[in-house]
């Protein structure tokens, strides 16, 4: 019982850091999304995202006029540096810095008070998507991108389809050539090159046997392995369609 509360308690843990990860990245694109619509002129002219742009513009003055104060605080400091006597230059830089270290600060929070207008203008164009999509169809996307879309499907449903056709049949041949390698690797019929092979002077099987037993574990072996190979394979796709066949028919009958 300890065991599975502990299990529980991980799982919903783990729920709860993915549904913050899931907001976090949803904010995200909210946001992205609000910033390409502020520079949009269609939606710019929607009445319903009026106020939203309202509320857009002082911050992002704002946001200009900080930028512009921290690149002339940097231009007074250059100036100021060279102009005053070299004991007042430790005075100039630390006024530079607690002056950008104020810009700094109020750039951050401009900015999050700017992203939070972005991620409101995003949510609020979401809630009515065909009305920002009038001009264009109702299609996010352009009838080029659509047919571009359809057409990397079908090739790589191609490309898989010839793939799978041309390595999945041949894992028995493959098995085949593995137990033929590891026959002529371990085994022969030759005392003079068992011992050349032992002393690593070539490659091969070391261990002797009579000339017939050694053709018929190199021709029969690896057809038996090619066969064991085949039979595994079809029966385990078998097994994996009557699963998900009688899955299927089971629910159609639960469901008619």
């Amino acid at each position: 019982m300890s065991l599975a509360r502990i299990v529980a308690l991980f799982h919903a843990q783990q729920l709860r850091f993915d549904a913050r990860r899931a907001a976090r990245r949803e904010a995200e694109a909210l946001r992205r999304a609000g910033r390409d619509l502020a520079d949009h002129p269609l939606a710019a002219a929607d009445a319903r995202l009026q106020p939203l742009f309202a509320a857009l513009r002082p911050h992002r003055s704002r946001l200009d006029r900080l930028s512009a104060a921290l690149a002339t605080s940097l231009e007074a400091d250059h100036a100021d540096y060279d102009s005053v006597v070299p004991w007042l230059r430790p005075l100039v830089v630390l006024r530079g810095l607690c002056d950008r270290a104020v810009l700094q600060h109020q750039l951050h929070r401009c900015r999050r008070e700017l992203d939070l207008c972005y991620e409101a203008l995003g949510r609020a164009a979401l809630a009515s998507p065909m009305e920002r999509l009038r001009p264009f169809d109702g299609e996010p996307r352009p009838p080029w991108v659509r047919v571009l879309a359809d057409e990397g499907r079908a090739l790589g449903a191609a490309c898989w389809r010839q793939l799978h056709s041309r390595f999945a049949p041949r894992v028995s041949a493959l098995a085949g050539l593995a137990t033929g390698w590891w026959v002529a690797s371990r085994y022969t019929d030759s005392h003079l090159r068992s011992v050349v092979n032992s002393l690593g002077i070539s490659r091969g099987g070391t261990h002797v046997v009579s000339s017939t037993t050694y053709k018929a574990m190199s021709f029969w072996l690896p057809i038996l392995a090619a066969a064991m190979c085949a039979y595994l394979g079809d029966r385990l796709a078998r097994a994996i369609r009557r699963r998900y066949e009688s899955g299927t028919s089971d629910s159609a009958v639960q469901n008619p």
